[in-house]
């Protein structure tokens, strides 16, 4: 099918086609047991997709589509060969396990996904210092809780078959167990302790307040993030059933 007065509209009506015939966002999670990350290949997700087709059309369709996202997570330190195209404005890598978190090594994200664990365990302590963290303008905190499983336990050979669908969380809705982090609760925030649970909304705050104290300890490096983070919670459901004809596996 053609369309030959496609031409004759204004620059900015065809852009704006290219760049909504991207494809929908996307979440990467890592599957840090490839073991990947020690030789030099590129890192590997547990659902990956094709690059997206539309810059293939003309030049025109290359440039918008280029100016949304890149090639990356290749070889040789995840470099543009062999690699995944990215969309920076819409897609999102999810780290739902520790085990994904210390296990590669990725640090060009915009928008990153964590874990509530990974929240408390890392992120209450140095994680807006680490590498990974220093792209990333919109912080993500998932809640996923298996129906077999302890709260917080995640069984990594189901995410291999297993899509995320987000749903956002209110400020009041609990999202974690203060047992989960009594000891930085009894330390550093003593106006918690007693509780049996935490709402987001205290969870921000103690993230939040966090990420001054680290912003201050590090004023004079100027390789970490000090401006505006988005900060958000969402609750993750599994959609095993999901289909995408993007996705390569």
């Amino acid at each position: 099918m053609s369309f030959p007065q496609f031409k004759k509209l204004p620059p900015e009506i065809r852009r704006k086609i290219w760049v909504e015939a991207l494809p929908a966002p996307q979440i990467y999670e890592p599957d840090s047991h490839e073991g990947n990350w020690y030789s030099d290949k590129g890192t590997r997700f547990f659902h990956e997709y094709y690059y997206t087709r539309v810059r293939e059309a003309c030049k025109e369709a290359y440039e918008a589509c280029m100016s949304f996202g890149r090639f990356t997570f290749g070889c040789f330190g995840n470099s543009n060969i062999r690699g995944l195209w990215y969309n920076d404005a819409r897609d999102a890598i999810y780290y739902a396990t520790l085990g994904q978190w210390h296990g590669t090594n990725l640090k060009a994200s915009r928008k990153m996904i964590i874990s509530v664990e990974i929240a408390l365990d890392e992120f209450l302590k140095t994680g807006f210092e680490d590498e990974k963290f220093a792209a990333c303008r919109h912080l993500v905190v998932a809640l996923f809780i298996d129906r077999y499983l302890p709260i917080g336990s995640i069984m990594t050979d189901d995410l291999a078959r297993m899509e995320p669908l987000l749903r956002a969380m209110k400020d009041d809705a609990n999202i974690a167990q203060t047992a989960s982090c009594s000891g930085i609760i009894a330390n550093r925030f003593p106006e918690l302790a007693g509780k049996d649970y935490l709402t987001w909304a205290e969870v921000r705050g103690m993230l939040l307040k966090t990420r001054e104290e680290r912003i201050l300890a590090n004023a004079g490096k100027p390789k970490m993030y000090k401006r505006p983070l988005l900060l958000e919670a969402v609750e993750v459901f599994k959609n095993e059933n999901a289909q995408d004809p993007e996705r390569i596996f």
